[in-house]
């Protein structure tokens, strides 16, 4: 599944700020529901009204700055393991040179423990 965080990020920009608030509202004198609300500016705007109380939970959860949050740190993992591939290519093609030399000359250098490598050969 490919997640657009560019369109998940405009969304959450042109919504009403957060935080949003899930809190009881009776739709109707027998009905227990939620409605979704955001205090900006010392008012109270219902972001929406008689919902589900499961539903209003979800949607005051992902309000605008937890959604921000959230991209931001999606973000930051994919360039981490982004970087990490590349290491992990170069140290690939570096193994598969080496052993392309070893295949053509017979022998190649590996360096001693004094010199760096780890096995003490």
């Amino acid at each position: 599944m490919k997640i657009d965080l560019d369109a998940l990020e405009a969304v959450a920009r042109a919504a009403t700020p957060g935080p949003w608030e899930a809190e009881p509202y009776r739709y109707t004198a027998d009905d227990d529901r939620v409605r979704v609300t955001s205090p900006s500016d010392g008012h109270l705007f219902n972001l929406a009204e008689g919902v589900e109380p499961v539903n209003a939970s979800h949607i005051a959860a992902f309000d605008p700055p937890t959604v921000l949050a959230l991209i931001a740190k999606l973000r930051e993992a994919e360039a981490a393991i982004e970087k990490e591939d590349d290491l992990v290519a170069r140290h690939h093609l570096d193994t598969t040179v080496g052993q392309a030399v070893f295949k053509i000359t017979g022998s190649y250098y590996k360096p001693t423990n004094q010199e760096g490598g780890d096995d003490g050969t």
